[in-house]
Formats: C-alpha cells, sequence, structure tokens
C-alpha cells in the first residue's frame, strides 16, 4: 500500500497559485460573450446606416426642391416630364449634382411635371417615414408617382408644389 500511495503522489501535480492560463470552459464563455455583443452591435448599424440613407434622401429632395424653384426662376415652368420617372438633370448651374441612388436598379426618386405648372418629387424611404408626409398638387392627379415599396420605382414619400 504505501508504494502505490508514493506514486499516486508523485504524479498528481497540484495547481500552483502563480500558475497562468485558463481552461477551455472559461475561454468558449468568453468567445460567447464577445459573439452576442458583435452580433447585437452589427444589428444596431444596420438600423443607424438604413436612418442615415433616409436622412440623406429627404435631404437630396428638399435641395432638389430649391433647384426646381431656381429653374422656374429662370424659364417660367418646371421641366415637363409626363411618365414618372428619374429625375430631370438640372445641370450644375442650378444643383451641383442630382441625386441618384448608388444602386441603379432600385430608382428610389422619381419626378413627373404634366405641364409644368407644377411638380411632383418622390422618394422610397426604408425606415419610417418623416413626421408629415406632404402630397403630390391635385392638378398631377392623373398623373401620379407609383406608390408603395414593394416594386423598384415605388416611392413612399412625395412633395410638390
Amino acid at each position: 500500500m504505501a508504494v502505490l500511495r508514493t506514486a499516486a503522489v508523485r504524479n498528481a501535480r497540484p495547481r500552483s497559485l502563480g500558475a497562468s492560463g485558463f481552461t477551455l470552459i472559461e475561454l468558449l464563455v468568453v468567445i460567447a460573450i464577445i459573439a452576442i455583443l458583435a452580433s447585437v452591435i452589427l444589428a444596431s448599424l444596420g438600423q443607424a446606416r438604413s436612418k442615415s440613407r433616409d436622412a440623406r434622401r429627404l435631404a437630396d429632395l428638399k435641395e432638389y426642391a430649391s433647384a426646381l424653384e431656381l429653374y422656374v426662376n429662370d424659364n417660367g415652368h418646371y421641366p415637363v416630364q409626363s411618365a414618372a420617372g428619374a429625375l430631370p438633370v438640372l445641370g450644375p448651374q442650378y444643383i451641383s449634382a442630382t441625386p441618384s441612388e448608388q444602386f441603379p436598379s432600385w430608382q428610389a426618386y422619381q419626378y413627373i411635371s404634366a405641364d409644368g405648372s407644377h411638380y411632383c418629387v418622390g422618394a422610397r424611404f426604408e425606415g419610417s417615414l418623416p413626421a408629415a408626409t406632404p402630397t403630390c398638387p391635385t392638378s398631377e392627379a392623373g398623373n401620379q408617382l407609383p406608390l408603395g415599396t414593394t416594386n423598384p420605382g415605388q416611392v413612399n414619400y412625395v412633395m410638390g408644389q
């Protein structure tokens, strides 16, 4: 018995107080916590990017509306475009660059002006719409922008003069 006891004591290596290192369980717990935090951060960044793009679209619409007013002051009418479509290019004289979406297959901006006396411009927002959603002038009722969010080219926010 004494021989067995001595061998067991010799093979047992007690963990010293100054030993460094982590167990596998501790490492897995830390990795799981980091993964959970990363997924929460990525989800919130996606929402922030969507809100940022929507804010940019609203600013683009307001800037384009100002450019249209400058155009009217010089020409006496709005650019005529009887069917809903992409924004007319107003050139560097009225606006530095015509707003456009990064993805050409998804026309976020639409414009229509049947007779040049009124216009309606719209955008497709990803998130919540601005507090007060204006409508197009009633004279453009026959030629409205395609409202909705299911198809490319449809808009869910319009403004006009």
